[in-house]
């Protein structure tokens, strides 16, 4: 029995096939009908079952999850949830500049059970340690954490400054200014009577606007999703930015350390000459081929916890085949060579270790050709994990 390196969570490693969560899953429709049936059922499921290695089966392709696929999975499928032009259930805070905006819910979203399974996603992503590029901002975290700010307007600013401040603006108002702003709307008084919004009442209104921005139903459901995986106990320790960390990876890209602390398999060693020609090639690459990399060997282009040194990075020497045959005479070793491609294998070790499995090439040009083809197929569809 192995620790799971996440909060003393355990579970067997040997063979995950024993104790695991199955998900059948068809690539072309990443969150079809299928997929969402499936995990409905999953949300009345114990947290001891879900506490278990997630198997993901992409239909008509023969690969084996070892972790790779479930990674594999989990990105695309949260590419489709929180891609507001793909999902109702979440906006841009900033409309204006989608690229740089975090999401958040969508308050005519009415559908709890998808903000549900999206928060169970989210809590098995993170037991998977599947790091995702996730746009949520930090106020996020800290609701989760039940870490947040003290007060709705607070939770506001923190999410959307500029919309706090037009609503804190408004409390003080004069009469003309709260009627230019909210000409036409109206507030429900306390006893269910719905009047126009004054200088009398528009501290109520303030009230409601902020709580519906913030979607507290939508939320809540999220979190309960969330918490189906993990006992909130479980992050008492944890500060927001700590589990954001958990999730999306740090943010700091330092190649050197993963090149002092990757490992070698026989009869590859750090002096070996196709070593130093790897690396020599490598570090010269722009820091876009780098990420692909990253996703070649590790399934994600984030930085785990404690930076690239963690990544567990392994070079292995992938061997010429001796048994190829042209026109009914063995290939030439030597030619064989050239057009042979670096493998990278996500999840050796059941998680624990991504490899690189590398042709022992002779010359900086050959290894430059070599690992841009390989890198050119970085998010292919696994069909070997």
């Amino acid at each position: 029995m192995e620790q799971h390196p996440l909060f003393g969570l355990s579970y067997v490693l040997e063979d995950p096939r024993h104790v695991s969560l199955h998900l059948e899953v068809n690539r072309e429709d990443i969150f079809g009908r299928s997929v969402r049936e499936q995990l409905a059922k999953m949300l009345s499921i114990p947290r001891s079952k879900l506490q278990t290695p997630l198997m993901v089966n992409f239909m008509d392709e023969t690969g084996v999850d070892a972790g790779a696929l479930s990674m594999d999975f989990f990105r695309l499928v949260f590419e489709v949830l929180l891609d507001p032009k793909k999902n109702d259930l979440f906006r841009y805070v900033k409309e204006f500049d989608p690229t740089h905006s975090s999401v958040w819910f969508r308050k005519d979203c009415e559908d709890s059970e998808l903000a549900e399974i999206c928060g169970l996603l989210f809590g098995l992503s993170l037991y998977n340690k599947a790091i995702v590029a996730l746009p949520f901002p930090q106020l996020l975290y800290a609701k989760l954490l039940e870490k947040g700010p003290n007060s709705d307007m607070e939770e506001a600013a923190e999410l959307d400054k500029e919309f706090a401040d037009q609503m804190s603006k408004l409390r003080t108002g004069t009469e003309d200014e709260v009627m230019g702003c909210c000409y036409g709307d109206e507030v429900k008084l306390e006893d269910g009577r719905s009047v126009e919004v004054t200088t009398e009442n528009v501290d109520l209104y303030v009230d409601n606007m902020v709580r519906e921005y913030l979607v507290p139903l939508q939320f809540a459901a999220f979190q309960r999703g969330f918490n189906r995986v993990f006992n909130p106990a479980a992050f008492d320790m944890f500060r927001p930015i700590e589990l954001e960390a958990l999730v999306i990876g740090e943010k700091h890209f330092d190649w050197k350390a993963l090149e002092q602390s990757t490992q070698y398999i026989q009869p590859y060693t750090n002096s070996h000459p196709t070593i130093k020609i790897f690396w020599m090639v490598f570090h010269a690459l722009d820091d876009d081929m780098k990420r692909k990399f990253l996703v070649f060997v590790a399934g994600s282009d984030r930085v785990p916890v404690g930076g690239l040194r963690n990544l567990g990075l392994h070079i292995d020497h992938l061997q010429v085949p001796m048994d190829d045959y042209v026109d009914e005479q063995p290939c030439d070793t030597g030619d064989r060579l050239t057009w042979l491609l670096p493998v990278g294998h996500v999840c050796d070790n059941y998680g624990y270790r991504r490899t690189l499995r590398l042709p022992m090439y002779t010359s900086l040009d050959l290894m430059e050709d070599r690992l841009a083809v390989a890198l050119s197929y970085y998010d292919c569809p696994f069909h070997i994990a």
